[in-house]
């Protein structure tokens, strides 16, 4: 079999985009001026872009929303963009989780409120890796998946599970993570990096998994070199990419 195309997994998320005239003071209003609904989490941004560049291989999505008005918008959303929903699963335990982004027309600052509702029961069940025929398996984000990160008390997590029955069914594997604040932050990152083929960080979460500023001290190039090279030890198999505001750095 002659695999091609990419399966992506992960956050499903709509987000809805509010235009306000000022950001209130604790018990106060302000007005909504305009509202607009669009795709988010990586997976399904990673999919939408690659449909709107109009590529030639298969575009697949394996996730969970729920079974309501927001599940069946991201539903008719990837279908109507060409991208195979069979593994998009729907369920009534959990919204479709959204986030509600608040954008003061003034100045452009944003404040983020996010339900993580079905992709924080999203779990090793969900994939089927005996049904898609792709070259690829995209995840994202680790720290936004709640019971994908979960940690076993062997050390692994369900992500590192679910990364590894895919490359058994021949596919490679990519990961993204979220800048978040996570009290496990490198634990349930590095449950992963040996069932992970390329690793797509930026230089905040590669200092999270070395528990090191990679960010606010400016450390310069040859420490992002080195982070890169940190995490390809750790059992990246093989590429790392830190992307940063200068540029990025890819490890092999």
């Amino acid at each position: 079999m002659t695999r091609t195309g990419i399966l992506a997994g992960g956050n499903f998320i709509i987000d809805h985009v509010k235009l306000i005239d000022a950001w209130p003071e604790q018990d106060m209003l302000t007005f909504i001026r305009s509202e607009t609904s669009s795709n988010g989490g990586g997976p399904y941004n990673v999919l939408k872009d690659l449909a709107a560049m109009r590529v030639d291989y298969p575009l697949e999505a394996v996730g969970l929303v729920g079974k309501d008005a927001n599940g069946d918008w991201i539903l008719r959303d990837c279908r109507g963009a060409g991208i195979n929903t069979t593994q998009l699963h729907q369920t009534d335990a959990a919204p479709t989780s959204y986030t509600d982004a608040m954008t003061v027309s003034s100045n452009g600052r944003r404040t983020f409120f996010h339900q993580l509702g079905t992709n924080a029961i999203l779990g090793e069940a969900h994939f089927d890796f005996s049904r898609t025929q792709t070259k690829i398996f995209h995840l994202g984000y680790l720290m936004l998946l709640s019971e994908m990160d979960r940690l076993l008390p062997d050390g692994r997590s369900i992500a590192s599970r679910v990364l590894e029955a895919a490359q058994v069914a021949g596919l490679l594997t990519s990961v993204d993570l979220v800048s978040a604040d996570h009290a496990h932050f490198r634990q349930i990152t590095e449950a992963s990096l040996p069932f992970t083929d390329y690793l797509i960080v930026n230089e905040i979460e590669a200092g999270k998994v070395m528990e090191r500023d990679l960010k606010s001290t400016l450390p310069g190039l040859d420490a992002i070199q080195e982070a890169a090279l940190f995490l390809l030890e750790k059992g990246v198999r093989r590429e790392v990419i830190i992307h940063f505001e200068a540029g990025a750095v890819v490890a092999q």
